[in-house]
């Protein structure tokens, strides 16, 4: 977590006496791409002579959108602030998750609602959305932290020896989704990166 990098937070005294430390090796990673690995993570590891490894969604990097699950996220608290109700439907009709007004979506049912979605494919995850939003007259002002890094940012990042990688396009599940989308979401996300930051993914 970025905030025990800032603090100095150290876990080699997890790392076993019988361990050859010499010679133990440590991956830090981050998911996603938010924009507080530029901001808060990046200076750290650069400060500290580390390199890491960012594994990011290519199509929310330069993107107005936020990545669908952060959003509903910010949707559900502000559907519980304000007490109102929406419905989600499957594709036949039914409902699959109902919240009333004065109902709290707990963080249970927040999981099951993303875990519903994310085996979904990126237009009904983004249909659901908005339909949720129409339901409940969403306001809210995005934060620059809610967005994804810019290539230029990704950009300066990789010149001083961050490694990225792919986690897709869409931030969607890979199992039973169709062939062409699994394609994309694997060859394409490769290429994206490829071809922006001309390094090998």
């Amino acid at each position: 977590r970025i905030e025990e990098l800032e603090n100095g937070f150290d876990r080699t005294n997890e790392i076993s006496e019988s361990t050859d430390k010499k010679n133990t090796k440590i991956i830090i990673s981050f998911d996603d791409g938010y924009k507080d690995n530029f901001k808060y993570a990046f200076p750290i590891l650069k400060d500290n002579n580390l390199s890491a490894i960012f594994f990011i969604l290519s199509d929310y990097i330069s993107s107005k959108n936020i990545i669908w699950d952060r959003e509903i996220c910010l949707i559900i608290n502000f559907a519980n602030h304000n007490r109102k109700s929406f419905e989600i439907k499957n594709n036949k009709g039914k409902i699959v998750f109902k919240k009333n007004n004065d109902i709290q979506v707990n963080v249970n049912d927040l999981w099951k609602i993303i875990n519903y979605l994310k085996k979904s494919e990126p237009q009904y995850i983004n249909s659901q959305l908005s339909n949720i939003k129409d339901q409940i007259d969403y306001q809210y002002n995005y934060q620059d932290m809610d967005y994804c890094m810019s290539w230029d940012e990704i950009k300066i990042m990789s010149k001083d020896g961050m490694l990225f990688g792919s986690h897709g396009c869409s931030h969607i599940s890979f199992a039973n989704i169709s062939k062409e989308v699994l394609y994309r979401e694997l060859v394409n996300s490769k290429k994206e990166i490829e071809k922006k930051l001309n390094i090998s993914c």
